[in-house]
């Protein structure tokens, strides 16, 4: 059996300021310099994390910010038949439904605008 004064005494024998396997001995108060120590590696270890795993949260839309939308969809008013250029797919069920297919350009979309005759002018 080991006493709070003994392990005291012996504590560089088992290992530094590692706590005993008794349950009822306190283990000894870490010296400022440890405490230090142990929260500059937690704040490594956080950061270390924390710059692997920000990737995983970016959020992917397939385009940044300012960059110009990849399709144009010519849209028609289900209740009025007119028809405009939209940048994303109208939702189904929505009172508007796309005509012809999706155009890369928005040159190529007013063009066909222009010549599709199912839309209102």
């Amino acid at each position: 059996m080991i006493h709070v004064n003994s392990f005291a005494k012996n504590k560089s024998a088992i290992g530094g300021n590692a706590c005993p396997p008794l349950l009822f001995v306190l283990c000894p108060i870490p010296d400022e310099q440890e405490l230090v120590d142990s929260m500059k590696r937690t704040l490594l270890a956080t950061v270390a994390v924390l710059a692997l795993a920000s990737p995983l949260f970016a959020a992917e839309t397939g385009k940044t910010v300012g960059q110009s939308p990849s399709s144009f969809y010519l849209a028609q008013d289900t209740a009025t038949m007119k028809c405009q250029i939209v940048e994303s797919q109208p939702a189904t069920g929505s009172n508007m439904k796309v005509v012809g297919a999706a155009h890369t350009t928005k040159a190529s979309a007013e063009a066909a605008l222009k010549a599709d005759k199912a839309c209102a002018k």
